[in-house]
């Protein structure tokens, strides 16, 4: 699986926008699940995640059961804005 964000740098109060993309090499189809980390400094955007993304209990997202095809690929995305200063993305 790899993150990759849309901008390196973030200004308090704007949004990062994040494709998560899960690649299968396999002959067969597969299911996966995924959590995502929110780092502190930065607060998820509500209803941003595809997928059926939901934020857990720490406050982070995760994804069950999610169909990836054989020899293909799913991508999950979500957004975060940034709560102050300036953080640097994370991937």
């Amino acid at each position: 699986a790899s993150i990759s964000p849309n901008q390196a740098t973030l200004q308090a109060g704007a949004r990062q926008s994040f494709a998560v993309t899960l690649k299968n090499e396999t002959g067969s189809a597969e299911t996966a699940n995924v959590m995502v980390v929110i780092p502190d400094g930065l607060t998820y955007v509500a209803g941003s995640a595809t997928g059926g993304g939901s934020v857990n209990g720490q406050g982070d997202l995760q994804w069950s059961n999610v169909a990836v095809p054989a020899g293909g690929q799913t991508e999950l995305r979500f957004a975060v804005t940034a709560n102050g200063g300036v953080a640097e993305s994370t991937t």
